[in-house]
């Protein structure tokens, strides 16, 4: 195999597409905190893609006996499973040194989110049980918000509040991703929160996470962790939310593949003006 198709191999099987906007809960974190230490911050945006790669990889690496050649590489033989598990936990120690490297809060922080996603995608299957397969997600992607708070100083409590906030995004998202693969899913025989709730409970409950979100900012500004400006935008995200997944559960329509990408922009977007956000408090 030519070195350039090589590449291109590894890449589809870290899906390096799949998860750089996960970049971005890093950034925001690192944002929210004073946006200072950029040494240590990018330390921690390599750990962040180190580690990202791992949990996008170890995923395929196990689902590889479920998903068709066509969107898998170890499915379709052009990596080994010993390859790939060898190459799984050079990246997933490469990350963990980067961590360490930055902060020993962000190394233990990582440590975390590395058991979470192994316990997720390996040999534990967590990701087979529904409602707790979806929320585990918030255990492996919510912690790179804390994860950037680290890389600028040391813990505070409103870094937590926030970090379940950005979660209740990954949640959203989680859901709309296994109602959109949720035949593929049922024939393989897992079942997923969207195969348990049904198309309209599924719906319903992404609208309820986007509801809880907006709530949950209203209480940080209750408590003192935040401004209106925060609410204000997390208000409108949510109002964008239900009305896009509104117009899926009344037509009952199929392509919720265009839904997923559909609430996957409206949270860029979203990512994007609160990071306007916290940059403008510097």
């Amino acid at each position: 195999m030519a070195f350039g198709q090589q590449l291109k191999t590894a890449a589809r099987a870290v899906r390096v597409t799949g998860w750089v906007h996960f970049l971005g809960l890093f950034l925001l974190g690192w944002a929210w905190a004073g946006a200072g230490h950029p040494g240590a911050a990018a330390l921690g945006l390599a750990a962040s893609a180190l580690y990202l790669s791992f949990t996008f990889g170890v995923n395929n690496l196990y689902d590889r006996g479920l998903d068709p050649a066509s969107k898998n590489p170890f499915a379709a033989g052009g990596l080994s499973p010993r390859a790939g598990a060898v190459a799984m936990a050079f990246l997933a120690g490469a990350g963990l040194v980067f961590a360490f490297a930055a902060s020993p809060g962000m190394g233990a922080v990582f440590v975390f989110m590395t058991a979470a996603s192994f316990a997720y995608s390996g040999p534990w299957r967590m990701k087979r049980f529904p409602f707790w397969g979806s929320f585990h997600n918030a255990l492996i992607f919510g912690p790179l918000f804390l994860a950037g708070c680290l890389a600028v100083r040391p813990l505070a409590l409103a870094d937590l509040a926030w970090t379940v906030l950005f979660s209740f995004t990954v949640l959203i998202v989680q859901v709309a991703q296994e109602l959109s693969d949720r035949a593929g899913d049922a024939a393989a025989g897992l079942s997923g929160t969207a195969i348990v709730l049904g198309t309209e409970g599924s719906l319903l409950l992404i609208m309820a996470l986007s509801v809880s979100r907006y709530l949950f900012s209203a209480a940080l500004l209750h408590w003192g962790m935040a401004g209106w400006g925060g609410v204000l935008i997390c208000f409108a995200v949510s109002l964008a939310e239900t009305g896009w997944t509104s117009l899926f559960y009344y037509e009952v329509q199929k392509g919720f593949s265009k839904m997923r990408l559909g609430l996957r922009f409206i949270n860029m977007g979203f990512g994007i003006a609160m990071l306007g956000l916290f940059l403008q408090r510097l």
